[in-house]
């Protein structure tokens, strides 16, 4: 199988709109048109990518790294996969929160919230449900507008 992206110096793009607008709070759609198997290709690149630096390890100044992360969100969730996206946007916002120059009240943190609403309402149970309704209301208790009529 050809490979799709070279697995040297490779520094993913993003995936997700890394500050998503009113009408671009849906995932840019990429990768549509590449068969599955090529999707998961993918995947696995992104993976190395970020192999030299585990998420558990990752500190509020490796950007390079949270930039890949952010990535690599868009590509579980584009991929059906919410549950390796929330892990990781948990992390991601942890980390954002961490930061001194960004902070907790920062529009990239709010985004980030944002997306892991989408990955919680993309997977099923009433826990999840529930945890993404609490989310949106906090969101929305900022003044900012909430994905529940986009997502459903």
């Amino acid at each position: 199988m050809k490979k799709i992206v070279s697995r040297q110096k490779f520094h993913l793009p993003f995936i997700l709109s890394p500050s998503p607008q009113v009408d671009d709070l849906r995932l840019h759609s990429y990768f549509n048109d590449f068969p599955n198997n090529c999707r998961s290709e993918i995947i696995v690149v992104a993976e190395e990518a970020v192999a030299e630096m585990p998420l558990d390890n990752i500190e509020y100044f490796h950007e390079k790294f949270i930039l890949d992360y952010f990535a690599e969100v868009g590509l579980f969730l584009k991929n059906d996969c919410p549950v390796w996206a929330e892990v990781t946007l948990r992390r991601l916002i942890r980390l954002r929160c961490e930061a001194p120059t960004i902070g907790p009240n920062h529009e990239e943190t709010y985004h980030l919230q944002k997306y892991l609403e989408l990955s919680l309402r993309m997977q099923k149970g009433k826990k999840k449900r529930k945890e993404a309704n609490e989310l949106a209301d906090k969101l929305e208790s900022i003044g900012k507008i909430s994905l529940n009529n986009i997502v459903s």
